[in-house]
């Protein structure tokens, strides 16, 4: 099933109120990323953070997680995000590539209503 195919405005969950809901966010290893769990549309949005600390709204991308994952928390341990994927029953395990911030799926392993994750 693609991404779209869960997400967005007229998905039974949302109630009407928002094309995206945001679960958690992370700054990445160097604070020049922010990673945003976006639920509705199945997604992180990495954010790129000026050296002043403002969001720079305009350089948004995207990387998509597992379809229909409502993904709801994720745990950032150095260069890997650990994103707990809700209905996809699943913890991706995502690598942060240092120069551009962009996102690499380098594992994901089975875990069932994964909610939350940590790194002990």
């Amino acid at each position: 099933m693609a991404v779209g195919a869960c997400a967005g405005k007229d998905h039974p969950e949302n109630f009407g109120k928002a094309s995206f809901w945001t679960a958690e966010a992370l700054l990445g290893p160097d604070a020049r990323f922010l990673y945003v769990i976006c639920r509705i549309h199945h997604s992180i949005a990495i954010v790129p953070v000026g050296a002043d600390g403002a969001l720079d709204e305009g350089g948004i991308t995207r990387f998509e997680l597992l379809p229909c994952a409502n993904s709801r928390n994720m745990t950032r341990e150095g260069s890997f995000l650990l994103v707990a994927s809700q209905d996809a029953d699943a913890v991706e395990v995502l690598q942060i590539d240092a120069e551009s911030g962009g996102l690499k799926r380098v594992d994901t392993q089975p875990v069932a209503c994964a909610a939350d994750c940590a790194v002990v």
